[in-house]
């Protein structure tokens, strides 16, 4: 027989092995080396395979989710909504489609980019598009005066200036003239309703598209950031002061055209919408255009 901890070649009937002094009582050698059973390959396989699955899980739940595609206009059909997120999604994840062209990383305002859009609603062959990320900084209303959205010169410029700088003729015949329904909103009147090519989303809208409980909870899909030249506008009023920490966050105010309190609804840095009481907002605040398209 052979001694099964060094291999040396034993007597029949011995008790010990004379090289490594191994015995079958201790299973111990008296060198001190002991002799460790041999696991089952099953049981190998099953740790193995656990060990995997959780190394696995560890390393997608720490990859960042993948960026959203960009589509060009023709393409929009394949654009998801914002509703097909999940809520914890940020608007980096959105799919956008290309439509129209504005100043954007050159804050010069020389040189124009394509205008991301992501798509907030479709109906038949219409679309609902609120751009990615904040393209100007522009106040209210200048005179300080309170009026409602109908009367603002943040809606006449969006539907003159914006409207005819930041699209081609061609473009312009796909934007759809919409209904925009001006409620109430904490007993402040909204206004008549207005027709309108571009305009700022509501109270209303934001809780609809983004599945925002209320106006004072946080909700990261609705954040995003100023461009280089919105920013260049009015940095100072524009970006979020986070309390506490010395710092602004890169998220950013942006108009709602409702009514409510000159205020601003913050919840981790992040920020849901700058709205006006009855119109007083001679602040520069960042503009988010919302339009209907058709194609």
């Amino acid at each position: 027989m052979f001694c099964p901890n060094c291999g040396n070649q034993m007597k029949d009937g011995s008790e010990f092995c004379s090289n490594c002094g191994w015995s079958k009582e201790s299973n111990v050698s008296k060198k001190g080396v002991l002799k460790i059973p041999k696991i089952p390959k099953v049981v190998l396989k099953s740790v193995f395979a656990v060990l995997g699955i959780v190394i696995l899980a560890l390393i997608i739940y720490n990859v960042p989710k993948p960026k959203g595609k960009v589509y060009e206009f023709s393409d929009i059909r394949k654009v998801k909504p914002v509703t097909k997120y999940w809520k914890n999604s940020v608007v980096d994840n959105f799919d956008t489609v290309i439509f129209g062209s504005y100043p954007q990383s050159d804050a010069s305002g020389n040189a124009k980019e394509p205008i991301e859009w992501i798509v907030l609603e479709r109906d038949e062959n219409k679309a609902l598009l609120l751009s990615k990320y904040i393209l100007d900084c522009k106040s209210y209303e200048n005179s300080g005066n309170k009026k409602t959205w109908g009367t603002s010169t943040l809606r006449a410029w969006l539907n003159n200036q914006f409207y005819g700088n930041a699209f081609s003729s061609d473009e312009q015949n796909k934007i759809v003239t919409t209904n925009v329904i001006n409620n109430e909103e904490y007993g402040i009147t909204g206004g008549n309703n207005t027709n309108d090519k571009i305009f700022c989303l509501s109270i209303d809208e934001v809780i609809k598209y983004f599945n925002q409980s209320n106006m004072d909870s946080e909700n990261k899909r609705v954040a995003t950031k100023g461009t280089n030249y919105a920013k260049k506008v009015d940095n100072g009023g524009f970006n979020l002061y986070v309390v506490g920490s010395g710092r602004y966050d890169e998220n950013s105010y942006f108009w709602l055209r409702s009514p409510r309190g000159l205020r601003v609804v913050l919840r981790k840095c992040m920020i849901v919408g700058y709205l006006v009481d009855g119109g007083v907002g001679i602040h520069d605040i960042g503009v988010r255009p919302a339009l209907w398209v058709s194609y």
